[in-house]
């Protein structure tokens, strides 16, 4: 005996001529259950007057679901659940006026029978009485009706049994309707017996467009794609490919079919239209839960793709290796992201892969059957980002190279994922780092990790500060740098001393502090380095005798640059609330000549060249600043006040700051004089500030006053 569930929406005459077969021995079955997805519908009345389980499952309760093929396939699980609970082995869709999900067909695969009221393949997709009117008006002879397996071609599943009705000079609609409705009965009766008769092999059977399913395969990075398609062919895919990927599966003794026999349409223009034709993208974009769709694709006589493996030219990589235009304008791909994109577009219908890390989990949700559509649609998101990508690049560079506006009206970057971090600038916060496919200057997602812990989130905001500063100077140079501010920085004939001086310029903040040099770390810096707690250096090189003595530090985190490269054509940009701000990077190169002196006493050769690299340094501390330097090297250095006096006094306050007989730099012009009194009263002989205050008269004169000497750069340097 087996168990029957019966789908319906209707009055369910159908389905009293099984119930009437079983009790009349007829059938060697039972009806379990009787499923309608209408509250009033008929067929639930016959069930409890034969004592059958009757099942209202109502639509209206996935009505919050806006995604049609998912709330289809949720609607669909209830009704898997209670069939399954119900131990079903047929299910039988009488009069039933829902498309079933790919959900459900596959949990029931070859196990779910429909009656079509007309001679199948003819009016797939029609359903009761407009068939017959179709029948009519094409003055048809014959029509009938059809006992198939549902499958997710709507009205394409294997036919079991049909039925002809010979058209009558006087038959109308209604006519017809009962006559087939006539045959339907018969042949429902037929069907079921062959079922009970033949269960194992009608259970265990793969419709034709399961088992020959077209998967699309086109590649520029090869890796691993012998394996897939082999993988693909195993389990009944037909395989589609163009140029070099089909010559490489050939090779290795895969059918292979080519696009071009495929369409019927040979390759043209050196290769550029291959893929770019309807039977190509009419078989990627038709939704087969469509029936409109779906009796289109029948008229034209295209196939539906089932699977689109495609990556893209190696646009990337080309601008890198060349800068011939021409060449690089040919590698721009037109095919690939457009099937990538018609594939992603129609996920329901439509598996999309385009990086080779996706193919071992593709082929065990093809065996599972658990490419349900939250797998179909995390491949989608994966596609669309990878056109996304490559449309950035592509607009990114021929914008560097053919556009004439700093800032453009759509801003266009993309980045891919470094790594993620343990978290983010806070523990509760989650991070990760990422680079722009088109890299143009030395930076921290670019270094080397030699050794270490994991870089944090706030590592790198201070490995990058203190790269930055040193990256301003020629001479060799050391940062020293905590919470994004530096505690000391400083210039020397050698690197090792240029470290020293600025580790020594405020020990205490230096504990736990980042450390860039602009030069090879050597055996003399590690040296100094080994006794203190540093959590990371960052440097263009580590010399070998230099990794021998910090290898010891294990935690100590070591990046290697490489030579220290900066651009400064492409603007900095920062996100806000609802937007992100832009702009230049590069501040103007200040040269002796450029300084305006102001004052009666002119700065001496030493104090013009402390007062440059007190600027230098300026530039990269927290405004409200003020940076005091002596010899090439930081003495004293106020960040992030509110006011500027503050700024001054902050330095006067600590104790490590030795600020007496140095030059002070300011980033903005001083308001008032006091800012100025006090850098006096701190030790200041000579001051570098911008200028501009409409007070500069009342502030030149307090500088004559105290006998120092200032210059103006007409040069702010803000930085928030």
């Amino acid at each position: 005996m087996i168990n029957i569930g019966i789908l319906s929406s209707s009055k369910g005459t159908s389905a009293q001529v099984v119930i009437d077969a079983i009790e009349n021995k007829e059938l060697d079955a039972k009806i379990a259950v009787i499923i309608s997805d209408k509250k009033d519908a008929y067929v639930l009345e016959r069930a409890k007057k034969h004592f059958i389980e009757a099942a209202f499952i109502d639509p209206k309760k996935f009505s919050n679901i806006n995604d049609l093929s998912k709330k289809t396939e949720e609607y669909d699980k209830e009704i898997a659940k209670l069939l399954e609970e119900k131990h079903v082995d047929l299910v039988l869709c009488i009069g039933y006026m829902r498309i079933i999900s790919r959900y459900l067909i596959q949990k029931f695969q070859g196990r779910i029978l429909n009656i079509h009221p007309s001679l199948l393949p003819e009016f797939a997709g029609l359903a009761d009485v407009n068939v017959h009117e179709e029948v009519l008006k094409q003055k048809k002879k014959k029509t009938g009706c059809t006992l198939h397996i549902v499958t997710e071609e709507i009205d394409g599943g294997p036919i079991l049994l049909q039925k002809e009705v010979l058209i009558e000079k006087n038959d109308t609609a209604a006519s017809l309707k009962e006559r087939v409705q006539q045959g339907e009965q018969e042949i429902l009766i037929k069907g079921i017996q062959q079922f009970i008769d033949k269960k194992i092999a009608i259970k265990n059977y793969k419709h034709p467009l399961h088992a020959m399913k077209i998967a699309l395969i086109s590649v520029y990075n090869k890796e691993g794609i012998v394996e897939f398609a082999s993988e693909l062919i195993e389990k009944g895919y037909r395989i589609l490919s163009t140029g070099g990927t089909s010559l490489l599966l050939r090779k290795n003794g895969l059918e292979v079919t080519d696009i071009s026999a495929f369409t019927g349409q040979e390759e043209i223009l050196d290769g550029r239209v291959k893929t770019l034709h309807p039977k190509i993208f009419g078989g990627i974009l038709g939704d087969l839960n469509n029936k409109e769709h779906v009796n289109q694709l029948k008229k034209y006589g295209m196939e539906p793709i089932s699977l689109v493996c495609v990556n893209l030219y190696p646009f990337l990589n080309t601008i890198q290796k060349t800068q011939d235009i021409d060449e690089i304008i040919e590698n721009i791909d037109i095919g690939g992201p457009s099937l990538i994109r018609a594939a992603a577009k129609n996920h329901a219908s439509v598996l999309v892969i385009t990086e080779p890390e996706d193919y071992a989990i593709v082929l065990k949700a093809v065996s599972n059957n658990t490419d349900d559509d939250k797998f179909r649609k995390h491949l989608a998101t994966k596609a669309f980002a990878h056109t996304a990508r490559y449309d950035v690049i592509i607009n990114r560079f021929l914008f560097e190279r053919f556009g004439d506006a700093i800032f453009p009206s759509t801003f266009n970057f993309s980045f891919e994922k470094v790594m993620e971090l343990r978290y983010g600038e806070n523990p509760h916060q989650q991070a990760a780092l990422y680079k722009p496919y088109i890299v143009r200057q030395t930076g921290v997602p670019t270094a080397k990790q030699l050794q270490g812990k994991q870089l944090s989130y706030n590592n790198i905001l201070d490995a990058d500060e203190a790269l930055n500063i040193v990256r301003d100077f020629d001479r060799p140079t050391a940062a020293v740098i905590k919470h994004n501010n530096p505690s000391g920085v400083a210039s020397s004939d050698y690197i090792q001393d240029a470290y020293e001086k600025a580790l020594n310029a405020d020990p205490k903040s230096a504990f736990g502090s980042v450390v860039a040099l602009n030069r090879p770390l050597n055996r003399e810096t590690a040296e100094l380095m080994k006794p203190n707690f540093i959590e990371v250096v960052i440097c263009p090189k580590f010399e070998h005798d230099a990794l021998e003595i910090l290898k010891s530090k294990q935690n100590l985190r070591l990046l290697e640059t490489g030579p220290i490269v900066s651009d400064y054509k492409n603007p900095e940009i920062r996100r806000i609330a609802a937007g992100l701000l832009a702009q230049t990077r590069q501040f103007p190169d200040l040269l002796i000549n450029d300084l305006k002196v102001v004052t009666e006493r002119k700065p001496t050769e030493q104090e013009i060249q402390d007062m440059i690299f007190a600027w230098k340094v300026n530039k990269h501390v927290k405004s409200n600043a003020v940076v005091f330097a002596k010899d090439e090297c930081t003495v004293g250095i106020g960040a992030g006040q509110m006011s500027r006096v503050d700024a001054v006094n902050l330095v006067r306050l600590k104790p490590e700051s030795h600020p007496q007989g140095s030059v002070m730099s300011s980033d903005a012009y001083f308001p008032f004089r006091d800012g100025l009194d006090q850098a006096v009263e701190a030790g200041a002989t000579a001051i570098i500030q911008p200028g501009g205050s409409i007070r500069d008269e009342e502030v030149i004169k307090a500088a004559n006053e105290h006998g120092i000497a200032m210059v103006f750069t007409g040069i702010r340097l803000f930085k928030h």
